[in-house]
């Protein structure tokens, strides 16, 4: 059921308290679901309850939502990126109505009723049950698109590790295939696939790895490749505990930042930062191999640290492959085309101007380091630079 006048007018007018209050509203939400209901606490990284980044892209969501209330259309991205990210979770519509309780409760809970009073609740009830509609509807197409194409399925599948190799210091490679052996999807290059684990403890936990390889029809695996996080439960989980052999549950791929195949004669930038990098590493290929022209930033700590170094010393064979290093802290050797410094707005500069026309970007990686190349480009102010770009962990942008 559409929204009221009344009901917009009270949105809107909600605007001023979640951008000095977001915050404050989501941390109580997430504190109490997660504390109080087990059916959905998968569906969380604890790690980003814990620095917050979690809440906070909550609330920029929700922000965005009410400013955007009478507009939705606007929100097209940001609404694409969850739909997508949910289907990795395998997020179903009675999960919804859970979510949706603990909200408005928090509204209650840290506005107090005289700010959130009945008819402030029902708009925000009304608000969100318009929202998850539109989920419901647009990841029950994508669940169903999934399950009817060749190799598809709906949910989790089970994987068996074929192969678990070392790509750097900190970075391991899985290479995954189906244990009832049937064919799988082919992914698009950029996606990534939906993980389920359950541990010793009895606690279930949901994380999302990007597919780090070319797929091939002939060759039908997936590669995913795995950072240890300092304090990380599951990249350790996977480091130390993980062997050939082991079966895991694993989603189809999902994810929104694929190649653009639609204007292949146009050169490709790909700006990836540490692990940032595989989804990258995915496209690349294709995009060599249409002929486009291909500059590689990678960005890391040291040689030491930097995943697929084999396979930049492969590409940097086809004359189309042009590869730039940039590695933070100082190293006695570093690969060519490399120098020991961290990505800024000048030396980027000079990338960029080699480029006149039109030009697809492709940026991966932290937040911070986000942050600051997207502001470069928006400093650039070139219409012509295309960008595309994906955060590693939640985000508010």
């Amino acid at each position: 059921m559409p929204l009221t006048q009344d009901q917009v007018a009270i949105i809107k007018a909600t605007v001023p308290i979640l951008e000095t209050r977001g915050d404050e509203i989501t941390k109580h939400f997430y504190t109490k679901m997660l504390d109080e209901n087990e059916t959905v606490r998968p569906f969380f990284n604890s790690t980003h309850q814990q620095d917050f980044a979690q809440p906070k892209a909550l609330a920029g969501a929700l922000l965005a939502y009410a400013k955007n209330i009478e507009n939705l259309e606007a929100l097209g991205g940001l609404v694409e990126r969850i739909v997508q990210k949910h289907c990795s979770l395998n997020v179903l519509p009675e999960h919804y109505p859970i979510v949706g309780k603990y909200l408005l409760n928090a509204l209650v809970e840290i506005l107090g009723k005289d700010v959130a009073n009945d008819d402030v609740i029902a708009a925000w009830d009304a608000a969100y049950q318009a929202l998850a509609d539109i989920l419901i509807e647009a990841e029950g197409n994508v669940y169903d698109a999934n399950e009817q194409a060749h190799g598809g399925w709906r949910g989790y599948r089970d994987f068996r590790v074929a192969m678990k190799v070392p790509e750097a210091e900190n970075v391991i490679s899985f290479y995954l295939k189906p244990v009832d052996d049937k064919p799988i999807l082919t992914p698009q290059p950029g996606q990534y696939l939906g993980f389920k684990f359950s541990m010793e403890s009895g606690d279930v936990y949901t994380r999302q790895y990007s597919i780090s390889h070319e797929f091939l029809e002939n060759e039908p695996y997936y590669r995913i490749s795995i950072k240890r996080i300092p304090g990380g439960l599951i990249s350790k989980f996977f480091h130390d505990q993980v062997r050939e052999g082991d079966v895991i549950q694993v989603t189809p791929p999902y994810g929104e930042l694929i190649l653009d195949e639609k204007n292949t004669t146009d050169p490709v930038v790909m700006i990836g930062a540490g692990i940032g990098v595989t989804p990258l590493v995915a496209m690349t290929p294709k995009a060599v191999a249409a002929g486009r022209d291909v500059t590689f930033v990678q960005c890391d700590r040291d040689p030491a640290h930097q995943p697929f170094a084999k396979f930049f010393e492969e590409m940097k064979q086809k004359p189309n492959f042009h590869y730039k290093g940039f590695f933070s802290n100082k190293s006695v050797e570093l690969p060519a085309n490399s120098v020991n410094e961290r990505l800024n707005k000048d030396n980027l500069k000079a990338i960029m101007d080699q480029y006149k026309g039109d030009t697809d970007i492709y940026l991966v990686g932290p937040p911070p380091f986000m942050h600051d190349v997207r502001k470069y480009f928006s400093e650039f102010a070139n219409d012509k630079l295309h960008v595309h770009y994906e955060f590693f962990g939640p985000t508010t942008e």
